[in-house]
């Protein structure tokens, strides 16, 4: 009896306890990223991302939150996180390609507080010496829970 009640016990967990489980709400949690860009000797061009995000994820953006640029499935820039104001925190990209770069980029975006991921679609091309948003008026892509 006292085995079998162990077992019991034993398997019961609160789900959500595990990075990339569902944490109970429809949104999985994930372990910070680790993102590494690619080699940047082959990528000799770059532009320039200033991001924020919807008003939505705003309210809970803070130090320790990270973004990156992908083309496919490779990382070409990491995001610096600059709290300018309250009310409009932003990242900084400086995103690698080549010469005759053919792809679109898009954006993952991890909150560290909630652990959650978030990513756009491929919503730009990359062009060389090009800016996606600025200081004044950064760009706020539509970012989807993954």
């Amino acid at each position: 009896m006292a085995i079998t009640l162990y077992g019991i016990l034993s398997s019961c967990s609160k789900s959500g306890d595990k990075p990339g489980e569902n944490n109970g709400n429809t949104q999985k949690q994930y372990p910070a990223p680790n993102w590494q860009t690619t080699d940047a000797s082959t990528l000799a061009y770059s532009m320039t991302a200033v991001i924020s995000v919807s008003d939505s994820l705003k309210q809970t953006v803070s130090t320790g939150d990270e973004m990156a640029a992908f083309i496919g499935d490779e990382c070409r820039g990491i995001g610096v996180y600059v709290e300018r104001d309250s009310a409009t925190p932003v990242f900084y990209v400086l995103i690698k390609g080549a010469a005759d770069e053919s792809g679109y980029l898009s954006f993952k975006y991890y909150n560290k507080q909630s652990r959650y991921m978030y990513s756009t679609d491929e919503i730009i091309h990359f062009k060389i010496d090009d800016n996606y948003g600025t200081v004044d008026d950064p760009a706020i892509p539509m970012f989807e829970p993954m």
